[in-house]
């Protein structure tokens, strides 16, 4: 039987993010993930994790960037926030 371990997730999600096979969309999600375990188990929380989350996914500060993957990325950021903003509009107005 497997029960849920949020130490495994998190030491999961914190490898993804070492991996330089990422796409900018995959480190966002990755990243996203780590962030909603983090908020929901703050004691698993260790300076690795930090250093995953703003690790070498953003790092290449030299390199070129994706502009199609950085586009789709602004594209649902910014809907999460309409949508956000929204849900919280008719919840708190009814």
């Amino acid at each position: 039987m497997y029960s849920w371990n949020p130490e495994r997730e998190r030491s999961g999600l914190e490898n993804a993010l070492k991996s330089e096979n990422l796409d900018f969309s995959a480190a966002f999600m990755v990243v996203q993930d780590l962030h909603q375990l983090v908020q929901a188990n703050p004691a698993i929380i260790r300076l690795e994790t930090i250093s995953a989350k703003t690790g070498p996914h953003l790092g290449g500060f030299n390199q070129r960037i994706s502009v199609p993957e950085l586009i789709q990325c602004i594209g649902a950021v910014s809907a999460y926030c309409i949508g956000g903003g929204y849900l919280a509009k008719k919840v708190l107005h009814g």
